[in-house]
Parts: structure tokens; sequence; C-alpha cells
């Protein structure tokens, strides 16, 4: 009662699969080449309106935007991130991120609070949680 469903056409769930494909082969770019990965990730946003709501993809788009100096909107797809309940690893990671943001940004008591986060979830490899408890301990 009162439900409404939306089905989506055939061809927009065959784009949302080769769009996916391509992101999956795009992944080992953002450690050798986030400009080109970035590239990628600014056309599968125009290609495939789902990916606002892809978990995977926003923290890999904030990542590129990141790398590439691109702050405001990375920081905006970190904190989409969260939104979208992520693992431990990428939450632990996005809360890393927008502490460095906030920190480069000035502002100490919104980077404390995210390292702090980032520490309480502890889903990062353990060199990774060793520089975030030495990032949060520099505040």
């Amino acid at each position: 009662k009162g439900m409404v469903a939306a089905f989506e056409p055939y061809e927009n769930r065959v784009i949302g699969m080769a769009v996916q494909a391509k992101l999956r082969a795009t992944e080992p770019l953002l450690g050798k080449d986030p400009a080109a990965a970035l590239d990628i990730y600014e056309k599968a946003r125009l290609i495939d309106p789902s990916l606002e709501v892809d978990c995977v993809f926003q923290y890999n788009y904030g990542l590129a935007l990141y790398q590439q100096n691109r702050f405001a909107p990375a920081e905006e797809a970190f904190r989409r991130v969260l939104d979208l309940e992520p693992g431990p690893m990428r939450e632990t990671m996005a809360h890393f991120y927008l502490a460095e943001l906030a920190r480069m940004g000035r502002r100490v008591a919104e980077a404390k609070s995210h390292y702090e986060r980032a520490l309480h979830i502890n889903g990062a490899e353990p060199l990774m949680m060793k520089t975030i408890r030495m990032r949060a301990g520099e505040l």
C-alpha cells in the first residue's frame, strides 16, 4: 500500500555493468596515475548517476580527488562515503582523509574528531593505523 516501484530500463542495467567493469579495471591506476583515474571517474559519473550512492566508487573518487589536490570535492566524496555506511576499512580511511583535510583547513577540533573516530574503528592496516596515531598525536 502506497509503495511505488520504478523499474530500471534494461539499457541502464547494461550500461551500469559496463561502467562497473571499467571502474574495477581503473582501481590500480589510483596508485600509478591518479590523474588518469580521476578522468575515468569523472566520465563514469556522467554516465551512471547510481554511482552517487556507491560507497566503493565514492571512496575511490575521493581518493583520486585528494591525490590531485582537489580538496573541496574530495571532502564531499569522503563525507558521502560515511553517509553510505562503509565497511571498517573505508570508514577508517574516510575519517583519516577528512581529518587530514580539516587539518589543512586549520579546523583542529574537527581533525581531532576524525582522527579519534578512525582510531576507534581501527579498520586499516597496522602501518596505516600507526600513521593515524602519529598524525593524531601531532595535534
